[in-house]
């Protein structure tokens, strides 16, 4: 009997030595392909733009890396069985799909193919990265390594001002040099910083904070503020103290502990704001503090034109309200792009020696934009503010009121899920409070420009959710990962 049993607990031990290899090779080129995808959206313009070692068609290496996903997921998902979720992304996509094609086919008359292209790969791109992410169901080691990454890529922004863009700011005065790895886009390296700015916060499973390392967290935070008001992103500081004090809200539960610290922490901008006012003058933060008595510029300011505008036009068009004017046809980034206002893009000129036609400019864009624009007038002497572009009215306008609901669904079901996987422990939790932090930024974006269609900012965010539903649905919403090792 001793004899017979040998054999097969030799076989047992063996089959379960290779799967346990199988696994950790697994593992790892998940990690691998989850790197590659979050460092190409964080770091390629360090390259392109602002170090000039790469080519400038890199930017846009979200769209074959998108590809390779995709066949990467297909060749391995079949070994990963998943029980399924019905979280109604499938039935948003679907609808978001077909009212866009509703629209365009409508209004097909005055639509642009590369205008409507890329307004539409810019709002289902993130999407399809979140279900292929999904469909992967990576193990918890990968999230734990996402996490690490993330921590990484935050430090590494810290580390590129102060030894690359600091020295240039210094001797120019030019906020626009405060960008980190993001190339020439300072207003990026902000939103990054300030959805990092929850993984220093939370806290860690392996050790309680002692006093050294509050004093750590503390200064790594008067760095990143420091960073983030350099940058001048003056149309974002009021919503920047918003996002600081939401940040610890929903890492501290309701107490006069908390209490105490979200006075605290909300005192520090105020005081950097008040110092940096006064060192480097040059950045004009004395406009916000006269905005009491500079009323007339806000109600003269291109995104409040655009609003008015866009109501005289739906007066005009009341079919407007409901189908829009047609995706890339009045105020999306795809519209900007490819239309009179982007000549000089890339993606334009290509377009335009491609079909040998003109600049395109559409009749909604002409009759309500246009005077806008003419106008020349620089309000608070920031081209935010002054222009009319951004992503809320954008998409309102050129998809109606029922494709805009089903893009802020979207993203309101991603923070309602978010803040449920808060409660799950470990990196699931410390992610998920940075995808609710990212989401909670980015919708106030879309008030000041077209950041709902910035897939440089979103894909990371709809992937990392993909990769945390999909944890959740393995842990039947509040067990144990079911995947996690246990050696």
């Amino acid at each position: 009997m001793r004899n017979a049993a040998a054999p097969a607990a030799s076989l047992n031990y063996i089959q379960a030595y290779w799967q346990e290899q199988w696994r950790a090779r697994q593992i790892q080129r998940d990690k691998l392909v989850f790197g590659l995808i979050l460092l190409e959206r964080f770091t390629t313009r360090l390259l392109s733009e602002k170090l000039e070692i790469l080519p400038g068609w890199t930017n846009f290496l979200d769209y074959p890396l998108l590809i390779l996903f995709a066949v990467y997921v297909l060749a391995e998902a079949r070994h990963r069985p998943t029980q399924p979720l019905r979280t109604g992304y499938g039935a948003l996509s679907l609808g978001l799909t077909l009212i866009t094609s509703l629209s365009a086919i409508i209004n097909l008359d005055r639509l642009n193919l590369g205008a409507f292209l890329l307004f539409f790969i810019g709002l289902m791109e993130p999407l399809a990265y979140m279900a292929l992410a999904y469909a992967l169901a990576p193990d918890r080691k990968v999230l734990d390594f996402i996490l690490r990454l993330l921590i990484l890529v935050g430090w590494a922004q810290i580390l590129v001002v102060a030894f690359v863009d600091l020295p240039v700011f210094l001797e120019t005065r030019n906020p626009d040099f405060i960008s980190g790895t993001f190339g020439l886009n300072a207003y990026q390296l902000v939103f990054y910083l300030l959805a990092w700015n929850v993984l220093i916060l939370s806290p860690s499973e392996k050790s309680r904070y002692s006093a050294f390392r509050w004093i750590a967290v503390f200064l790594t935070q008067l760095a990143l503020l420091i960073i983030i008001l350099l940058a001048q992103f003056r149309a974002f500081i009021p919503s920047l103290l918003l996002t600081w004090l939401f940040t610890y809200l929903i890492l501290y539960r309701p107490s006069m502990k908390t209490f105490a610290r979200v006075s605290i922490a909300a005192s520090l901008p105020v005081v950097l704001f008040l110092a940096i006012n006064r060192i480097f003058p040059e950045l004009k933060y004395q406009d916000i503090l006269q905005l009491p008595e500079r009323t007339q510029e806000i109600s003269e300011s291109g995104k409040i034109e655009v609003i008015r505008n866009y109501v005289k036009m739906v007066g005009e068009n009341p079919q407007v309200l409901l189908i829009g004017t047609g995706p890339g046809t009045f105020l999306s980034r795809g519209f900007r792009v490819f239309s009179i206002y982007g000549k000089y893009e890339v993606a334009n000129q290509v377009f335009r020696d491609l079909f040998d036609t003109s600049s395109y400019l559409s009749d909604v864009a002409k009759k309500y934009i246009v005077p806008i624009t003419a106008r020349g007038l620089f309000t608070f002497g920031a081209a935010t503010t002054s222009e009319p572009w951004f992503s809320h009215l954008a998409i309102l306008a050129e998809l109606g009121l029922i494709g805009y609901l089903i893009v802020m669904a979207t993203y309101f079901q991603a923070a309602r899920m978010s803040w449920r996987m808060t409660s799950s422990g470990g990196s699931t939790a410390t992610l998920s409070r940075w995808v609710l932090v990212a989401i909670f930024i980015l919708l106030q974006l879309g008030f000041v420009g077209e950041w709902l269609e910035v897939t440089r900012v979103t894909i990371p965010i709809w992937l990392i959710f993909g990769a945390l539903l999909a944890g959740f649905q393995n842990r039947g919403g509040n067990r144990v990962h079911s995947r996690e090792s246990t050696t």
